[in-house]
Formats: C-alpha cells, sequence, structure tokens
C-alpha cells in the first residue's frame, strides 16, 4: 500500500513539475515577443475645451490640465521622464503626476500635467518628450502641442454700477421765478468772463517733458515705499504702468496699449530706438510684473527696489540731448 502511494506521488509531483516547465517557456515566449514589439504608443495630449477654442481661451493666471495616456510593453521601464519644452508665456505649474494600471501583457499610464498662461494670446510650437527605456535602451516618444489660446479673465461689473440702477431720480420741480433769474443772470456772466478773457493774454503754460513727468511718478512711488505703504506687488504693479506710460509718450510705442508680447515685437523692429541693454531690462521687468499680476506670484522687497532703479536709469539715459545753438555767421 505504501508503495503505491508513494509511486502516485512520484507521477503526480513529476506531473506538475512538467506542467511548470511548460508553462515557464509559455510565457517566456510571451515575454520576448513583448520585448521583441517594444510596445509604445501615446495618445494625443488632451486639453480643455477652451484651451483650443479661439473664441474662449483659457483664463490667464488659471491652471488647466494636460493628460496623456499610454500604452507599453511590461519591459518598458516606468514612470516616464519628461521633457517638456513650452513657448514663452506658458509655464508647468506643478510636477507631473504619472499613474499605472497593468494586465497580463501591457502597462496602461495617465499622465497628467497643470499648465498655467501667464500672458493673454496664442501659443503655439509646445513640444512633450516621453523618455523610457527598455533592457537598457532609451526609448522616445515626442508630442507637439496643439495650439493653445489664452484671454484675461472677465471681471465682475463695478459693485457701484449694479447699485447706482437703484437710486431715485431727483425731483425735478423747480420754481419759476428762478429758471427766469437764472436766464438773465447766467448770460450776463457768460458776457463779463468772455470779455475779461478777451482782454488778458495769457502766455501758454509750458508743456511739461514726459521724461520729467516720468520721473516724478517714480519720486512719489519712491516715497510711498518709504513710509511702508505699498507692499512690493503693488510697487511691481505701479511702476509697470509709469514704464509703460512713459514709453508710450516717449517714444510713440503704444506700450501701454499692448500685451507684453506685443510689445516685446516692436521693441525688436530694426529702427527700434531703445538699446540692446534697455530691451532686455524691460522683457526681464514686464514678465515679472505680468507673473505678479496675473499669475499672483510673490515679489521681495529687495526685487521692488531693484526694479525701481533700473526704472529711473531707463528714463535719465533716454532722455534726448539738449540741441545745440546755432552759431551765426
Amino acid at each position: 500500500m505504501k508503495k503505491r502511494f508513494l509511486k502516485i506521488f512520484v507521477i503526480a509531483l513529476a506531473l506538475l513539475l512538467s506542467a511548470g516547465i511548460i508553462a515557464g517557456a509559455i510565457l517566456g515566449f510571451f515575454a520576448r515577443r513583448e520585448i521583441i514589439a517594444e510596445t509604445f504608443t501615446v495618445s494625443a495630449p488632451e486639453l480643455p475645451e477652451a484651451a483650443t477654442d479661439s473664441a474662449q481661451g483659457v483664463p490667464v493666471g488659471s491652471p488647466f490640465d494636460l493628460r496623456i495616456i499610454t500604452e507599453t510593453a511590461l519591459s518598458f521601464q516606468t514612470p516616464f521622464r519628461l521633457e517638456i519644452s513650452l513657448p514663452e508665456g506658458l509655464e508647468v505649474r506643478e510636477n507631473a503626476v504619472q499613474h499605472f494600471t497593468f494586465d497580463w501583457t501591457h502597462r496602461r499610464g495617465d499622465i497628467r500635467l497643470s499648465l498655467l498662461a501667464f500672458n493673454a494670446g496664442t501659443f503655439s510650437g509646445g513640444k512633450i518628450e516621453l523618455i523610457s527605456s527598455v533592457n537598457g535602451n532609451p526609448r522616445t516618444q515626442t508630442l507637439e502641442l496643439p495650439i493653445i489660446f489664452a484671454a484675461l479673465p472677465e471681471t465682475a461689473p463695478d459693485e457701484q454700477l449694479r447699485l447706482a440702477g437703484t437710486l431715485s431720480a431727483a425731483d425735478t420741480r423747480e420754481s419759476h421765478s428762478f429758471i427766469w433769474l437764472a436766464a438773465v443772470i447766467l448770460p450776463l456772466i457768460a458776457l463779463a468772463v468772455l470779455m475779461l478773457l478777451q482782454r488778458r493774454r495769457k502766455t501758454p503754460a509750458p508743456e511739461i517733458p514726459v521724461w520729467v513727468l516720468a520721473q516724478n511718478e517714480l519720486d512719489a512711488l519712491r516715497g510711498e515705499i518709504s513710509s511702508g505703504r505699498l507692499g512690493a506687488i503693488a510697487v511691481v504693479t505701479r511702476l509697470s504702468d509709469i514704464v509703460r506710460r512713459y514709453l508710450s509718450r516717449r517714444f510713440a510705442l503704444s506700450a501701454d496699449a499692448m500685451t507684453s508680447q506685443e510689445f516685446f515685437a516692436s521693441m525688436e523692429r530694426g529702427n527700434s530706438p531703445l538699446a540692446s541693454k534697455h530691451r532686455q531690462f524691460l522683457r526681464e521687468f514686464l514678465s515679472a510684473a505680468d507673473l505678479i499680476k496675473f499669475a499672483g506670484v510673490s515679489a521681495s522687497a529687495e526685487q521692488a527696489h531693484s526694479a525701481l532703479e533700473r526704472a529711473e536709469s531707463l528714463v535719465r539715459e533716454t532722455v534726448p540731448a539738449p540741441e545745440q545753438p546755432v552759431e551765426k555767421a
């Protein structure tokens, strides 16, 4: 009886070992096929509908998600390393979140990026590279981003304008005697003023140069900084307005009516009146100011003081040279 039981046990064990060897060979065969196939597919980037709609656009300063779906063979190393190239005006707000699920032969990934536009306009030329490796060999998939549109967020109507409609109309009833009195006195007053203006020849007030106006505004801003009434963000915002207004009056650049991208393009024209160092300062300063005003990026007091000093240098160095008197022959 014992010998019979031992014989059955040996036969069962041999069958199990044979089945294991066969299963291992089958799995190894499919694994090798997966390694050879090196499956690596990536979906087109998914964006909010507003981001690709020129009539809407994502709001400036509000993060929005970009999603990518991947499918790879089990032999691929995950998570992916991302190389991101974005056009100026767009930035990655947070690190990418990568989530993966598995089946017998594949990994499926869900990758999400948080982007943010800090300028209004149209952005093209963005690119994302997903880099992994299989058996130590690097594999890269390159994705071209679609054109992305961004617009300034809509602002709520002024509260005072909403309340104005609730005000009651003033009583328009007036006495007839007052109307007749006004009809007689007002023409007499107008005649007296007209005669006085004709007798007095006023010399026109001298026009204040735009660089003097800009320096006065910068001096007033420096005084408010010293008094502690303004924070660094308010200083940079006020300083951006002063610089744009000065450039518009001094060089007819329409800087106060342009977006930063349009202004940068106008500065690079062939006959730009600004020196290279001034253009570099304006590009750095106005880009930083947009981040502060629209994206909520913080600014230090040292950065605000440095920007103020460089703005004063810009005004001083762009004052036109005095005209030389013409010598009579």
